[in-house]
């Protein structure tokens, strides 16, 4: 994961928006200059949020809904740990997503 981040942390510009896990969220500002979109429980709309990125993370979601999603709070990366991947295997046909970085731990994916 510290490979991924120190990526992020080279590659996004300061304040750019990333959407991951809640867990994953909550370690971004610890490593990078990133600002997540749902990181904390006091985060304003945070249940709202917090359903939002669960849906985006069901493997059951259509890309439509995902793409929507990021384009409406303007997600510059959406950061997957690799079981997430696994699970969402089809993100790697989204047209709204590029690959830009993976390890065994981490899938990293920049919105185009």
């Amino acid at each position: 994961m510290l490979e991924g981040y120190a990526w992020l942390d080279r590659n996004s510009h300061s304040g750019a928006v990333v959407l991951a896990d809640y867990d994953n969220s909550n370690r971004h500002p610890q490593y990078t200059h990133d600002n997540v979109f749902c990181g904390y429980y006091n985060a304003v709309r945070y249940s709202e949020k917090r359903q939002e990125v669960d849906r985006f993370l069901s493997p059951e979601t259509t890309n439509a809904y995902r793409e929507g999603l990021v384009k409406q709070v303007s997600v510059e990366f959406v950061v997957l740990q690799s079981d997430e991947d696994q699970k969402l295997f089809h993100l790697k046909d989204a047209p709204f997503l590029r690959e830009t970085f993976r390890n065994d731990a981490v899938v990293i994916y920049a919105v185009v």
